[in-house]
């Protein structure tokens, strides 16, 4: 969801990478590679803390909200720069002192994952910091349920500025009232819905 208060979601993160290990001043300097960071609300984190972050993101809507994001807050574009592609395609030239890899690997298919994974070896070196969060598969159950009954509800509809539209009136007063939530309701309903790489596909129903 948008970020009303853009102090409490920066402690909330300083405070998750404090438990990881990794405290603040550790981030100030260093090479980082975000890989699937959406909307850029995280990403802004450790930027803030500063860091130079490369960041991979194949979701276009994301990319542009990201964009605006970190103009809004005056983070200088010598300090990031955003491929609009992704993992498999991105050619990175150097190794990365801590990698990002938040809330998607799980979404993946299994050979996928291991190529994702392969990838994200290519960029590691001695002493680089890995961050991978997953799923498992009784969570992600609902996950699905949601994708399925998001397409059932567009399943009629053609225009996807009115899909995106009724995705985010059917899913926002869920995510909306979710406690740490960071994503906002559109770049979810984009990601999770009307993403074609979704397991959807995998069920034996018609939408």
């Amino acid at each position: 969801k948008d970020i009303g208060d853009i102090r409490e979601h920066r402690y909330r993160r300083k405070r998750l990478y404090e438990r990881l290990g990794s405290p603040s001043f550790a981030f100030h300097g260093i090479d980082l590679l975000d890989i699937g960071g959406g909307s850029g609300y995280n990403t802004l984190v450790f930027l803030f803390l500063g860091a130079k972050v490369d960041l991979v993101e194949p979701n276009e809507v994301a990319v542009h909200s990201a964009l605006k994001l970190f103009e809004k807050y005056q983070i200088p574009k010598s300090q990031y720069t955003i491929y609009n592609e992704i993992l498999e395609s991105f050619k990175g030239e150097n190794a990365y002192k801590v990698i990002i890899a938040e809330g998607f690997l799980h979404s993946l298919y299994a050979e996928n994952r291991q190529e994702v994974i392969e990838c994200i070896k290519k960029y590691a070196n001695i002493g680089t910091y890995i961050v991978v969060t997953t799923m498992c598969e009784f969570s992600y159950f609902y996950e699905d349920l949601r994708r399925i009954l998001g397409l059932i509800l567009i399943s009629q509809i053609e225009d996807r500025k009115q899909k995106i539209e009724i995705l985010s009136c059917a899913f926002g007063s869920h995510l909306n009232n979710m406690k740490y939530a960071v994503r906002q309701v559109e770049d979810w309903v984009v990601d999770t819905i009307l993403n074609p790489g979704g397991d959807v596909k995998l069920f034996s129903i018609e939408v």
